[in-house]
Parts: C-alpha cells; structure tokens; sequence
C-alpha cells in the first residue's frame, strides 16, 4: 500500500467524524455525566498511550509505514477525543473558562472555511514562494504564519461577503 494514500481514502477521516457523532449522541443521552466523562477520558487516553507505545515498535511514529498510515490517525483521534469528553464535561470550570473569548468564538465561527482552504494556501505558498527557500526549520515556521494568516483573511472574507449574506436570504427565503 502506497502511504501518501492515506490522504485520499475517506475512511480516514470518516473515522473521525464517526468520533465526533458519537461523543454528541453521547453528551445527549441520560448516561451522560462528569463522573463517566472522566472514566470514558481515561479509557481513551489509554487506548492513545497503549497504541503509541505498541504501535512505536511496529513503525507507527515513522512517515512512510504500512502501521503508521493504518494507524496515525486513529491514534490522533483517541487523544483528541479525550480532550473533548473532559471538556464537555467540565463546562463552566475554570478548565474551559477561556473558551468564550471571541478570537475562540471567531476561530470556532471560521474554523471550516480554514479546514477547506488551507491546503490551498499551503500549496499555493509552495509554487509561488516555498520552492527558492531552503527547508529549514524557520522556513517551515514562515509558511505555517503564513498559511494561518491566510487562511483566517480568506475566513473572513468568505464569512463576510459569501456565508452571511446567503443566511440573511435563506432566512427571508424561508422563514422558521
């Protein structure tokens, strides 16, 4: 199996969003609460660890593995979704007091506009300036200030001149 594929199979990522839907069915039910967030928080920190540390001797930290493509983003999906049961969980603690500043609620408001355009960017970058740099460490952080900088602007434009004047319509259109 070739590795770069990893980025072309939906599966991937459907793995992720099958995550997220089910951290929401959960946070909805009547099983849910800060006690069992904490177990569920464990039991998926664990899971991410136990992964790490068997998966390290079978090649999963490397870049062009068979066990790092099956696996990195599983791994990635563990932790992550642990982070977001204990903060669920904890809503109103000074754990997720931060959450309501606005450049947190812009980033929220805007974070799928970067989703789908910073590839782009990144791409674009490389072809247009990345490619007569050397690879260094510090080039590396340009890019990564550039293509976030980028992307927030191109959020920000669309969200301005694209998102809010078709929910405006939508909602003269069809209103609830």
């Amino acid at each position: 199996m070739n590795p770069l594929v990893i980025y072309e199979l939906s599966w991937f990522r459907c793995d992720g969003l099958a995550v997220g839907a089910l951290i929401a069915i959960w946070v909805r039910s009547s099983y849910f609460s800060a006690k069992v967030s904490r177990r569920i928080t464990r039991i998926l920190v664990t899971a991410s660890a136990l992964l790490t540390i068997i998966g390290s001797r079978f090649g999963l930290l490397g870049t062009m593995t068979t066990i790092g493509v099956a696996f990195r983003y599983t791994q990635a999906y563990l932790f992550f979704a642990a982070g977001f049961v204990l903060f669920i969980a904890h809503a109103g603690s000074p754990w997720t007091a931060p959450l309501p500043w606005k450049f947190l609620q812009l980033s929220g408001a805007l974070s799928y506009c970067i989703y789908l355009v910073h590839l782009s960017i990144g791409d674009a970058y490389e072809i247009l300036i990345g490619r007569y740099h050397e690879k260094t460490m510090f080039a590396a952080w340009v890019r990564t200030v550039v293509m976030i900088a980028a992307s927030f602007a191109v959020a920000l434009v669309s969200k301005r001149f694209l998102e809010d004047p078709c929910l405006r319509l939508k909602d003269r259109l069809w209103p609830v």
